[in-house]
């Protein structure tokens, strides 16, 4: 898992957004305006070994 704060002017927004690539799960979490917190949760399971 890796978190970090970013700063980004397109972010002008408040709230959650979730968005899922290959095996890693992204949060992106905004309290303030521009400021979100990107949180990536990366999944230990690989294709085709379920």
């Amino acid at each position: 898992m890796k978190a970090q704060f970013e700063f980004k002017i397109v972010d002008l927004w408040v709230g959650a957004f979730l968005k899922r690539s290959d095996n890693i799960l992204h949060i992106w979490v905004c309290f303030i305006p521009c400021i979100p917190l990107h949180v990536q949760i990366m999944s230990r399971s690989i294709k085709g070994n379920e």
